[in-house]
């Protein structure tokens, strides 16, 4: 079985308060929603089995939703 599931919701504030530019926009950390909607995801049953998860280099891909 194959998924492709989409970074959650960015937090671009920092964005606005300071000069990001080109690449520099994938610097974003996930917003609260989006630590709510990756949470909801992980908890997907059907992933249980992965063996394999391949992600992409921004923050928000890689960020983890809460300590645990």
């Amino acid at each position: 079985m194959f998924y492709l599931i989409r970074h959650g919701t960015a937090d671009y504030t920092e964005k606005d308060t300071k000069i990001y530019q080109g690449f520099g926009n994938q610097l974003a950390p996930l917003s609260a929603k989006g630590i709510r909607e990756i949470e909801t995801t992980a908890a997907d049953p059907r992933l249980a089995q992965a063996r394999l998860i391949l992600s992409s280099p921004y923050t928000r891909a890689l960020q983890r939703g809460c300590d645990r």
